[in-house]
């Protein structure tokens, strides 16, 4: 983790897709004055030069572009304000990561039939000058977003504490059966049975690998070498190993794995 910090370019990822509609992506141009190849009133607005590494400046910059559709984490997102939550909520702002935007939501859509937001409605408004927003969120111009599959990994298996409490009740409920009788008959001489003991199979956690397949990345890092941190999500490096015949790299979407978590989640 201290070696990818030090070394891994940062990109936006977004692994849980859910869509911002700028309200008036012409504002980018009066509030984001470093805006290279401005076009207002195209799929991309104009692109925001980024550094790479925002402690090493020998890793270089390079152009990000915005458009007046983006691309943010459904988790930046709640329907309502809860006391501690700094992300995106209705009448509420966030900065963006890399740009000198606020975002404000204006309205929230959904398709017919659903509760679950489709889109926000939200206009951007400059940082300088305005109240400090708690929450900054990563974001993809969802015109240059490439499509890609992400594997994060935990543990493998639970803690034993858990794993005791899941399987308790069902092993006091198997111990009047298992119990053996004063009657039931026993086996003579010979070696003594060995039995295997399989329960650290109960410990396996489900959830030891999640995969996300509707995930998006920035269209011009997709094919970087080596591993890269996804802003605010962790270290990742594009899967490129043989199946099946045909390397991995060829698989569409291509796919990214968990290198590590930016912080462990483990004691000690």
């Amino acid at each position: 983790r201290e070696e990818l910090d030090r070394t891994a370019t940062r990109v936006f990822a977004v692994l849980s897709p859910l869509c911002v509609v700028v309200t008036n992506p012409e504002a980018l141009l009066k509030h984001q004055p470093d805006l290279e190849n401005p076009d207002p009133a195209g799929p991309i607005t104009g692109y925001i030069r980024v550094q790479n590494h925002p402690k090493n400046e020998s890793l270089g910059t390079r152009l990000v572009p915005f458009g007046p559709e983006l691309y943010i984490q459904r988790s930046d997102w709640k329907g309502e304000a809860v006391k501690g939550y700094h992300g995106l909520t209705p009448g509420g702002s966030v900065g963006l990561v890399g740009t000198n935007l606020i975002l404000h939501c204006e309205s929230v859509e959904s398709d017919a039939g659903s509760e679950t937001p489709a889109r926000l409605m939200c206009s951007v408004s400059e940082r300088k000058g305005a109240p400090r927003t708690k929450g900054n969120i990563q974001w993809v111009a969802k015109q240059r977003a490439a499509r890609i599959c992400v594997r994060t990994y935990g543990a493998l298996l639970l803690p034993e504490e858990e794993e005791a409490q899941a399987a308790g009740a069902a092993r006091s409920s198997k111990s009047a059966s298992d119990s053996p009788r004063d009657d039931a008959p026993t086996q003579g001489g010979g070696e003594e049975e060995v039995v295997a003991d399989d329960s650290w199979l109960r410990r396996l956690n489900p959830a030891s690998m999640q995969e996300e397949t509707d995930a998006v990345l920035e269209e011009s890092v997709v094919d970087l070498v080596g591993a890269v941190q996804f802003i605010r999500e962790g270290f990742f490096v594009r899967d490129t190993s043989p199946r099946d015949g045909a390397r991995e790299s060829t698989r569409d979407p291509p796919c990214f794995h968990q290198v590590v978590a930016l912080k462990s989640s483990y004691p000690g």
